[in-house]
């Protein structure tokens, strides 16, 4: 049996109902949902629309509530009804970039705000009260765009991708364990290796993986990219760590089943890409490059198949839904084969760099102008 296990069974002791969408890249936090989706005819249908503050955050979703965080001097977390899009409530705070992702569990949403230095926020999430905050300390170098990790709930706490990594107690914001160092912009992912659970940092110039628990540092890669652009999130399987990013680098696999990581190939500068995460499937590694959503060979990190399609991607069901950056939606059955069938529709507007979200046949897009939407796209 592998060491090694998904990172979805780990988070069993957080409840996930079926038509919510809490976390960063959704329940499962991979981008992946079993939820099914059966296709309506036609173009997806328009629900509401809202205008929120700016930035690259993506949306959360859990009972009934829409949440997503934005820029500028007022309203930097707003929540919005997710049947009709009316705004329920908002808070402000202090924050230079709207671009991390809210997560919600049990009742409460965490935000990480990025400012001289990062400040944590919690709230009620029904009713918007907060419910505690924590600074932490800056990063040891400059972030050119700040943080835009999603907070992960583990357990009693919640990870950081802020230093080398930060746990904090959920319930009060006390600080379980932190590291100091320089800051990335990935979401912290937490996983099984050699039966101790395990939290994978992708930080400016590495991916650290530290005991969940205690935080001590298992084992490191190295990863220096120009200004510490780290922001796909890793993608672990089988023994196996995938990572993936532009500026000076591209993409690599490892064989975490040792010690210490072992490279089994990498591709240099121009061969990754600077933000948008893959997925692993039924045996099979999905990611992004130059040329698109692609197909990697494991054996060797050869694109199978590239298709230019998106710069996001979900897989909702057997049905694959891939983003473009001017707002274009494409979707297609899913297989291990170069996407045919493909149905395209403009959608929204303007730069869209985040991943939607998607719940109850409705898909939730957001831009970088703060433009948020509700599509229906399953009968």
């Amino acid at each position: 049996m592998s060491k090694l296990i998904s990172a979805l069974s780990i988070f069993l002791s957080c409840p996930v109902f079926s038509a919510d969408w809490p976390f960063y890249r959704g329940p499962n936090r991979d981008g992946t949902s079993s939820e099914k989706l059966s296709l309506r005819e036609g173009p997806p249908k328009k629900v509401w629309s809202n205008k929120v503050g700016k930035g690259n955050s993506s949306v959360t979703l859990a009972s009934g509530r829409l949440y997503t965080s934005c820029s500028g001097r007022t309203d930097n977390l707003v929540c919005l009804d997710t049947k009709t899009g009316e705004r329920i409530w908002s808070q402000t705070f202090k924050t230079w970039h709207g671009d991390s992702t809210p997560a919600v569990a049990d009742g409460r949403v965490y935000i990480l705000a990025s400012h001289e230095i990062s400040i944590i926020h919690c709230f009620d999430a029904e009713k918007g009260t907060p419910l505690w905050s924590r600074e932490l300390s800056a990063s040891l170098q400059d972030r050119t765009w700040g943080h835009s990790g999603s907070p992960c709930i583990w357990k009693d706490r919640v990870f950081f991708n802020v230093g080398q990594g930060v746990a904090l107690r959920s319930i009060d914001g006390q600080v379980i364990w932190e590291h100091k160092g320089f800051s990335g912009m990935a979401t912290p992912i937490v996983f099984t290796w050699r039966e101790r659970p395990t939290v994978a940092f992708f930080s400016g110039d590495q991916l650290i993986a530290r005991d969940a628990e205690n935080g001590s540092e298992l084992w490191s890669i190295p990863w220096k990219t120009t200004r510490g652009v780290n922001a796909c999130d890793p993608v672990i399987f089988d023994d196996k760590i995938f990572l993936c990013s532009d500026y000076g680098l591209g993409r690599a696999l490892y064989d975490i089943s040792g010690d210490q990581p072992k490279e089994l190939w990498s591709f240099g500068k121009g061969c990754g890409h600077a933000y948008a995460s893959g997925f692993h499937k039924d045996g099979e590694l999905y990611g992004f490059m130059p040329g698109g959503f692609s197909r990697f060979n494991l054996k060797t990190g050869e694109p199978e198949w590239s298709d230019g399609d998106g710069i996001s991607a979900l897989l909702i069901g057997d049905k694959l839904l891939r983003l473009g950056e001017t707002g274009e939606l494409s979707i297609s059955e899913f297989s291990r084969n170069p996407p045919t069938g493909v149905r395209r529709e403009q959608i929204i507007e303007q730069s869209t760099r985040n991943v939607p979200a998607y719940s109850d046949g409705c898909l939730y897009v957001r831009n970088e102008q703060g433009t948020v939407c509700c599509f229906l796209i399953s009968d």
